[in-house]
């Protein structure tokens, strides 16, 4: 967040106000925090067929993605568990993976004003992968070209899942307002496993926004 006072502009005096009351411990009508819908959000959707077999690491494919587009080497991967990947996953039997590739998925929600968007994606490491490869969670408007925001992934646990995180404040959004909200999962080399995809929507409580627009 900005924290300086600018005359004449209601976004960073909204966001002077955000960081006030979170330090004198106001609420800011989190309550009301509501899901943006991911569809195949876990990568479970059986419509999604897995046509390379593995009988030792696990059965894949990176053909169609059910809900998600494919661009590159990514796709679904239900790992042999325990097996040689991992011990446990963060939850069902398949998860997203990326050698390099991106998935991306146009939600049916668009940009609020004042709203923050926080993207939540447990991040798998293999234990079959010698060093964490790394990759990005971001979220677009529109189009994957237009990057709104996004959290590279550089840390995480071999053989189990982290959490990764982004959050997107009401200055962040600010020029996207109106346009849809995309989602886009990425990895740099090496595979980087994806699962329990989760956005959500928080609003600023209006009287707050109308009193600072």
């Amino acid at each position: 967040f900005f924290v300086s006072y600018e005359r004449g502009h209601p976004m960073r005096s909204l966001a002077t106000f955000l960081v006030l009351a979170a330090a004198f411990g106001l609420a800011v009508n989190t309550a009301n925090a509501a899901a943006v819908t991911v569809v195949n959000a876990d990568f479970e959707d059986p419509a999604t067929m897995l046509d390379h077999i593995d009988p030792v690491r696990g059965d894949w494919t990176m053909t169609s993605v059910s809900g998600w587009t494919v661009t590159g080497a990514a796709g679904v991967f239900e790992p042999i568990v325990p097996g040689p990947a991992y011990n446990s996953l963060a939850s069902g039997t398949r998860v997203g993976w990326s050698n390099g590739g991106l998935m991306s998925q146009l939600t049916s929600g668009t940009f609020g004003a004042g709203n923050t968007y926080t993207l939540t994606v447990d991040i798998g490491w293999r234990f079959d992968t010698a060093a964490f490869p790394g990759g990005d969670i971001s979220i677009f408007a529109g189009d994957p070209a237009t990057i709104v925001g996004s959290t590279a992934l550089n840390a995480a646990i071999q053989g189990s899942f982290i959490q990764a995180v982004l959050v997107l404040d009401a200055l962040d959004i600010a020029p996207f307002v109106g346009q849809q909200i995309g989602i886009l999962l990425s990895g740099d080399r090496q595979q980087v496993n994806f699962d329990n995809v989760r956005l959500m929507e928080t609003p600023v409580p209006a009287a707050i926004w109308l009193f600072f627009s």
